[in-house]
């Protein structure tokens, strides 16, 4: 039985960069959605991820469930977690 997590991931601007901070993990969905509101007016962007994970191979999955403001576009597929602004 796969086991679920929700995970914050705050985007700050470094310049003509934005990227990730210091994500914040959540059991239940609605106080991941508490936090990223909270957050929001702080950062550049807020993203909010459903973790999947498999506890007997420790395997996990992440789906993107909700993003505001500067999100990169191919997050979170990409290991390239920045956005280049122009």
């Amino acid at each position: 039985m796969t086991e679920r997590a929700y995970v914050v991931v705050p985007f700050e601007r470094a310049g003509i960069t934005i990227g990730p901070r210091q994500a914040y993990m959540f059991p239940a969905v609605a106080q991941a959605k508490l936090a990223a509101q909270q957050i929001a007016g702080r950062v550049a962007g807020v993203a909010i991820l459903e973790r999947e994970i498999d506890p007997e191979t420790g395997d996990n999955t992440d789906t993107l469930i909700a993003g505001f403001g500067a999100v990169p576009p191919a997050f979170p597929q990409s290991a390239d977690w920045t956005l280049r602004l122009n």
